[in-house]
Order: C-alpha cells, then structure tokens, then sequence
C-alpha cells in the first residue's frame, strides 16, 4: 500500500499537471497601448500585441514576461494564459512654494507617460497689497501612474548647480 501511494504521488508529481510540459498559452493585450515583450527563457524572440490582440504559444506555466518600453502596463499570469493592463492613473496637484521655477520627478519614475518623466511646475509669485505682500504658489496638474503616495523629489537650478526644492512643493490628489 505504501508502495502504491508513493508511486501515485510520483505519478501526479511529474505527469498531473502541465508543470513539465509546453502547452498552448494564451497571451492577451487588455491594454489601451501596443505592447512588445519578451518571454525569459525563450530566447531573445520579442512579441509585439497591438491593443486588444492576442497570441497562442506553446510555453509552460506561468512563463515570465520581460516588457520593452511598456513602463505603464503590467500583466496578471494564470496556469494556460496572461493578459496584459494598463496601469492605475492619478491626478495631482502640485504646487510650488519657491520663487523659482522647479523640475519635479517621482522616485520610481511614475510620473507621466514616459519612464523617469519630469514636470517643471511655475514659480510662486506675490501680489502686492499696499505694503504686504501675499505669496501665490505656482500650480501645475500632473499624472502619476500605480501609485496614490507617490514620492515626489524636486530641483531648481540657481547658476551654480541643482539645488533640491523638495520642501517646497506640496499636492494633493484630485478625484
């Protein structure tokens, strides 16, 4: 009996699933862009998808897929398919305290369309009020991708080199 059970495990381990053997899978582009990838570990070939198309290949499970220039999609895996998706937008606004104009990035590169974009926000300016003057942040609306605490760095150059601006820019999410 215990012979019988081992052999059953072993059977089931090599033969019960398609773990070990190349079967039809099903890549789906689900995105609203064009997608090229590669699959690792089979070969350089590089698969183009247009939006809404899709592909059958014989691949085992849950291959990996290598995007190129797709930094704004990401795609879910099953055992016989994967589909690809546009990543989550947000909507920010920033605003800048400084009297300079400042070029912000996001830390992970998620901010606009292109991988490790940048944004140059206006400088605050002030109004005059007989003899106060009042600060005016300047605002600029920006687009940041998968993320809803985006890590925002900034910078502004005085001549003698980047100086960080971060501590003077604030946002907030716009529904």
């Amino acid at each position: 009996m215990k012979r019988f059970i081992l052999c059953a495990c072993v059977s089931l381990a090599f033969f019960g699933c398609n773990y070990w053997t190349e079967h039809n899978f099903e890549i789906k582009n689900s995105s609203s862009q064009t997608v090229s990838f590669s699959i690792n570990n089979y070969g350089d070939d590089v698969y183009t998808l247009k939006s809404n198309e899709n592909i059958t290949l014989k691949l085992y499970d849950h291959p990996k897929f290598t995007m190129k220039d797709n930094p704004r999609l990401f795609y879910k895996s099953s055992v016989s398919s994967a589909t690809f998706y546009d990543m989550e937008k947000y909507t920010f606004e920033i605003s800048n305290n400084c009297f300079h104009e400042i070029t912000i990035s996001e830390k992970n590169g998620l901010l606009t369309d292109t991988y490790k974009g940048t944004e140059t926000i206006p400088a605050a300016t002030a109004t005059q009020n007989g003899n106060s003057y009042t600060p005016v942040a300047g605002k600029k609306t920006v687009v940041v991708y998968n993320t809803t605490t985006p890590s925002f760095e900034a910078h502004y150059s005085d001549g003698n080199g980047e100086v960080d601006a971060t501590s003077f820019i604030t946002y907030k999410k716009i529904d």
